[in-house]
């Protein structure tokens, strides 16, 4: 009897001892569980920071190339961004308007800088308005801005070179804030334009040129021709 009791024993020592070493074994596993499961939070963590920090960059990145195509003040397209906004339009023919504020120089001569900035942020708002959604206008630099329309239709441009002129007559310009008027007028020299034929510096010398007669002939309208 004694024998059994000594057998009983032994196997409640080893069942103890077998107890313990799955509890050791169960809380190394619950161990490295935990540190895994923090490194994966780390991991997801610096995943979405890399994400984050490459979406900032990434729209930084656009913005500035967005910034690069448009003029600080006026906020049309300047010369470069016109020139790659009419490169990518699938419409090659048109026709050209180049646009000048009549005596402008007398104007900052006049009243100072301020106001002749107020008035190009004007005079590029009205031209704005004054055309159709998908032509393009761009400040080329100075008192000058470009246009390009996608039509064929001559009538459709007289009558839009006429709106643009109207349009810039009629906006009511002020010199200060004490409204005191000041007269704002435009000329517009018009020419036609075939991409697939020639280049962009062929149809706006001839644009210029007519902007140059609509100057000789008394400012304050357009020449196409």
């Amino acid at each position: 009897m004694r024998k059994y009791w000594v057998l009983f024993a032994l196997m409640v020592v080893a069942k103890d001892a077998n107890a313990d070493v799955w509890r050791s074994i169960a809380s190394e596993v619950t161990m490295l569980a935990m540190i895994l499961f923090i490194n994966l939070l780390f991991f997801a963590v610096l995943l979405i920071g890399v994400f984050v920090h490459s979406s900032k960059l990434k729209s930084v990145t656009e913005r500035h190339a967005l910034d690069a195509q448009h003029d600080f003040l006026t906020k049309v397209l300047n010369r470069r961004g016109f020139e790659l906004t009419l490169n990518s339009l699938d419409t090659r023919e048109g026709y050209l308007l180049i646009v000048d504020i009549d005596d402008f120089k007398k104007i900052n001569d006049s009243f100072g800088h301020p106001v002749g900035d107020r008035v190009l942020r004007e005079v590029a708002e009205v031209l704005k308005r004054s055309l159709r959604e998908h032509d393009l206008i761009a400040r080329l630099g100075g008192e000058e801005f470009i246009i390009f329309m996608g039509t064929r239709d001559v009538k459709e441009v007289n009558i839009i070179s006429n709106r643009l002129i109207t349009s810039v007559n009629n906006h009511g310009f002020t010199v200060t804030n004490d409204r005191t008027p000041l007269s704002v007028t435009v000329s517009i020299g018009v020419s036609k334009i075939n991409l697939i034929e020639s280049d962009l510096d062929t149809s706006y010398k001839a644009a210029d040129h007519n902007l140059y007669i609509a100057k000789q002939h008394g400012k304050n309208r357009y020449v196409m021709c």
